[in-house]
């Protein structure tokens, strides 16, 4: 299957356009649990089953009582994992025949806070809000975004749902777009990389007592070439 949108043949001399969608996916994660828990393992469920297709951020269930002699903290992360097929343009890059003029990666991102609920006993997904960095449960603030990073994983992940080591190449910028040009060389270079692919982590991955709280729903990854054709 071709993933080429463009009008007439792309590889005609002149400028063109070139959207690639993901040609692989999948959503990494891990979990922590410290403390005297016999209940918040919601988290780890998740983890272990994330709720999304493609997905990234910190989620945090922490429970303190110190009079029940309760310490309880539970923690997860979610990397978005992807990868694309550069093949039909690294050929006619390497014989010089084309030259790249922008990389941009665009993805949709609907952001959710993930919240036990007190009566069912099970958690929620609540659109479009953020728990800032406090003890106090009862603070949410509405939020565009979750202020994902963009990272380049240095293993292979198509073998494991675990998150694996990543380099951080970006820190949030416009929401939902990462410039990748200056990243283009190393792209088209090595064949390999395209298997490992880019991470969309989220804002930090910390995991403190009193960490601020964001998962993002990642839709509709695609990588936007602009190229002229020598």
């Amino acid at each position: 299957m071709r993933h080429l949108q463009r009008a007439g043949r792309s590889f005609d001399p002149g400028l063109h356009t070139l959207s690639l969608r993901r040609a692989a996916f999948k959503t990494l994660r891990r979990h922590r649990v410290e403390g005297d828990c016999y209940i918040g393992h919601e988290i780890v469920d998740e983890a272990q089953n994330p709720p999304f297709p493609l997905m990234g951020g910190t989620g945090i269930s922490v429970l303190r009582a110190p009079i029940l002699t309760r310490d309880c903290q539970t923690n997860g992360v979610w990397h978005a994992a992807f990868r694309f097929n550069l093949s039909e343009i690294r050929g006619r890059w390497a014989a010089g025949r084309l030259s790249v003029l922008t990389m941009e990666l665009t993805f949709e991102e609907t952001p959710y806070l993930s919240s036990l609920d007190g009566i069912t006993g099970k958690r929620e997904f609540m659109i479009n809000l953020w728990r800032p960095p406090t003890f106090d449960f009862s603070q949410h603030a509405p939020t565009e975004t979750c202020w994902p990073r963009l990272a380049r994983p240095t293993v292979d992940w198509s073998r494991t749902g675990i998150v694996v080591p990543n380099d951080v190449l970006l820190e949030a910028g416009q929401i939902g777009t990462f410039p990748l040009l200056h990243q283009i060389g190393d792209m088209l270079r090595y064949p390999e990389n395209d298997g490992l692919g880019f991470l969309i982590l989220g804002h930090n991955e910390e995991m403190h007592f009193n960490d601020a709280e964001c998962v993002s729903k990642i839709d509709n990854v695609t990588l936007n070439v602009t190229y002229h054709v020598h």
